[in-house]
């Protein structure tokens, strides 16, 4: 994988995955609680 195959957020997306992974937003579930910039991604 190089660098030019990072796929980068912008920070209106990481705001809104933010919001819901704290639970703002009643799209996810669960008792996890992320801060920004703890979201990870993983790839083969």
């Amino acid at each position: 994988m190089g660098i030019d195959q990072l796929y980068l957020p912008s920070s209106e997306q990481q705001k809104r995955i933010a919001d819901v992974l704290h639970g703002n937003i009643n799209e996810a579930t669960g008792d996890k609680k992320w801060k920004i910039g703890e979201l990870e991604f993983e790839s083969l």
